[in-house]
């Protein structure tokens, strides 16, 4: 279940906005891979979290050609989980993960209309130069562990309580230009050249339920190196360039558009 609470105050140079929010859900997802009548191959996914945000936001209007706003994010996030998996050879894996998140944020967005007279220049009705830019910084909690238990088994393979932290901070934004070269009530044209920059901060790997080099009790020596080490944050830069036009008095939309992403750090998830 959520809630939020809107509030919304305009003075008449400025508007103010404010968003708070909460959400919580519970989740029990049982799943059967064996594909088969029998219990054989089954798991059990669960999760309890509660997340709690506040946004606040002025919207300055100067005149027709210009407008901009700019606001700060705050994020707090809990998440608590508990996944079993049990097997048809007597293999019984129990895996648990907790997670905090606290991100905060803040951010600016305008247009300024370089032109916007149909008279002014021949071949323009308006040109638009708009942008974005946001900062955001993450701190992420993460404790995890796995246990493995099984009949007849030498070794129990196990995944010790682990904890670790991490901060991700960075930029984000784009610029765009648009142009109206020409618009009509029957008919009209924008184009529009596009570039963005956009990252995806880090993470832990939560899938992690087996230990690949476990330190046996015949090594008491044994040194068992950090398994919960987070990826790095990702990163694209993108370019867009393309047109939307509307024919027959909107009748008929026509839109097309080229994309070039370029990515570094990409995360999978397999």
């Amino acid at each position: 279940w959520g809630a939020s609470l809107i509030g919304r105050w305009d003075e008449g140079r400025f508007t103010l906005h404010s968003l708070t929010g909460y959400e919580g859900n519970q989740r029990l997802v049982e799943d059967e891979g064996d594909a088969t009548p029998k219990r054989l191959l089954y798991a059990n996914w669960s999760d309890s979290s509660w997340q709690v945000s506040q946004e606040f936001n002025v919207e300055v209007v100067n005149h027709d050609d210009f407008s901009w706003q700019a606001g700060f994010y705050g994020l707090y996030e809990k998440v608590d989980a508990l996944n079993t998996f049990n097997g048809a050879l007597q293999r019984n894996n129990s895996q648990r993960f907790d997670q905090t998140l606290n991100s905060l944020a803040a951010y600016a967005s305008g247009h300024y209309d370089i032109i916007n007279d149909r008279n002014s220049f021949p071949g323009v009705e308006l040109l638009r130069l708009s942008g974005a830019l946001r900062g955001s910084r993450d701190h992420k909690f993460f404790y995890l562990e796995s246990t493995l238990t099984c009949d007849d088994c030498d070794v129990a393979e196990i995944v010790r309580p682990e904890s670790q932290a991490a901060t991700w901070s960075g930029f984000t934004g784009d610029v765009m230009l648009s142009w109206n070269p020409i618009v009509r009530d029957s008919y009209d044209i924008t184009l529009h050249a596009k570039f963005s920059h956009g990252i995806k901060n880090g993470h832990f790997n939560a899938s992690l339920t087996n230990n690949p080099n476990p330190c046996l009790p015949s090594e008491p020596d044994c040194f068992q190196e950090p398994l919960l080490e987070p990826v790095k944050p990702e990163a694209i830069n993108a370019l867009e360039v393309g047109f939307d036009s509307s024919w027959m008095e909107k009748r008929i939309l026509l839109s097309a558009a080229f994309y070039r992403y370029w990515y570094k750090n990409l995360q999978v998830f397999d």
